[in-house]
């Protein structure tokens, strides 16, 4: 007869604490917060004095395909 043990209780409230939903939202939390640090940033500091900081349009994820678009509606140029 296989009797499984409890687990300790302490596992048992982080194992209903951390599950998908919640690595989701941490990491959405994360990513908007270095999104607003780099906007910041880039409005504090600007590109004065050797610091070259990016701007938030750097990081946007549907940059790539604009890029993509211009490229090949060009005939190659950006």
């Amino acid at each position: 007869m296989n009797v499984k043990t409890p687990a300790a209780p302490w596992r048992a409230r982080l194992g209903r604490l951390w599950n998908i939903q919640t690595l989701r939202l941490v990491t959405q939390a994360g990513f908007t917060l270095f999104i607003l640090a780099t906007v910041a940033l880039h409005l504090l500091v600007g590109e004065e004095g050797g610091v070259i900081t990016t701007s938030a349009e750097a990081y946007c994820p549907f940059g790539g395909f604009e890029a993509l678009y211009t490229f090949v509606s060009s005939g190659g140029r950006l």
